[in-house]
This record gives C-alpha cells, sequence and structure tokens, in this order.
C-alpha cells in the first residue's frame, strides 16, 4: 500500500499522513494567538482520504480562524448560562471527519460537535462533558 506524501497548504500548512491513526494533521491556527493541532479523520484506507475536501477543509478552517470567539460565546450561552465555566474555554484541536462534520475540542473535558457550511453557518452542534 502507498502512503500518501506529506505536502505544505498556504493556508493548513504542512500536512502530514500519520500511519498510525490513519489520518492527515496539520495546524490549523492561529486561533486566538495559538496553534491548534487539527486532522482529517480517514473512513478505511489512505485513499478513501488522499484528497478529502481540502478546499472545505481550508474553508472551515478560515472559517474557525475568523470565528472562534463567536463559537466560544454560543457555547456559554447555550450550555452553561448563566453558571460560569469551571475552566477556560480554549480550543485544543480540531477533528475533520469524511461525513462533512467537524470536532472542536476544548481542553480535556469539552468536546463540541458542530457542522458548519462552508459559508459558515453553524446548521448542527451537541456538546459532550466528560470528567
Amino acid at each position: 500500500m502507498r502512503l500518501p506524501v506529506p505536502f505544505y497548504d498556504v493556508v493548513l500548512g504542512h500536512v502530514r499522513w500519520n500511519v498510525q491513526d490513519n489520518c492527515w494533521e496539520f495546524d490549523a491556527g492561529p486561533v486566538s494567538g495559538r496553534p491548534v493541532p487539527a486532522r482529517c479523520i480517514a473512513a478505511g484506507t489512505p485513499e478513501s482520504l488522499a484528497s478529502p475536501g481540502w478546499d472545505e477543509v481550508r474553508d472551515c478552517v478560515r472559517w474557525i480562524r475568523d470565528n472562534e470567539l463567536m463559537v466560544r460565546a454560543f457555547i456559554r450561552q447555550k450550555v452553561h448560562n448563566p453558571t460560569p465555566l469551571p475552566w477556560e474555554l480554549w480550543l485544543t484541536g480540531i477533528n475533520f471527519h469524511t461525513d462533512q462534520q467537524v470536532h472542536l475540542v476544548y481542553g480535556t473535558c469539552l468536546v463540541v460537535i458542530v457542522q458548519i457550511t462552508a459559508a459558515g453557518q453553524i446548521v448542527g452542534s451537541k456538546v459532550l462533558v466528560s470528567g
């Protein structure tokens, strides 16, 4: 089996294939001035994600960079209003799935699952809290 070749993208930076986890990895930052590790998670083989819709991934990364403060406000309003959050709400990871779903990971105990259109509209969301 031939593995995908790492490449450089002007929006995503260095993109490389993680053989162990079967996914593409790159830095989606800066988001709020911080680097944010991101992954495109394959369903099946590397060939199934040889071209995972990079235009959509780029559009989504740009949207997250520009609108992440709004996403945090959305979380505070919908999930924890009026109770303050017991931890800092920082984006620590982004997982792109082949079903057009994007998981935004906040800290170590909060996963926000959102579906975002290329135009940046949130069309669905679910929040999972652990620990």
